[in-house]
């Protein structure tokens, strides 16, 4: 079941032209996008840093900052994909 951040991450990337061009960005593949973005592949900490700088979410000081939400959301899922 998906939860609001995964939509929340799904929305930001087709706000920038899609999965394509959100690869493109990166400088990988869109199937090595789709397998981490899929949660198949876990993503680098410089390729989180990219991500989020292409999605122009950024991370807030205050704990209540939305954008602070989702990165911690984002690192807990990765965690539980990476070996």
């Amino acid at each position: 079941m998906p939860t609001d951040f995964d939509e929340e991450i799904r929305l930001a990337i087709a706000k920038v032209g899609g999965q394509k061009q959100v690869a493109f960005l990166m400088a990988i593949s869109e199937a090595e996008f789709s397998r981490k973005i899929n949660g198949e592949r876990g993503f680098k900490l410089d390729e989180l840093r990219k991500l989020f700088e292409i999605l122009d979410l950024k991370i807030g000081a205050n704990i209540e900052d939305v954008d602070r939400q989702l990165v911690k959301l984002m690192a807990k899922k990765l965690s539980e994909v990476m070996p």
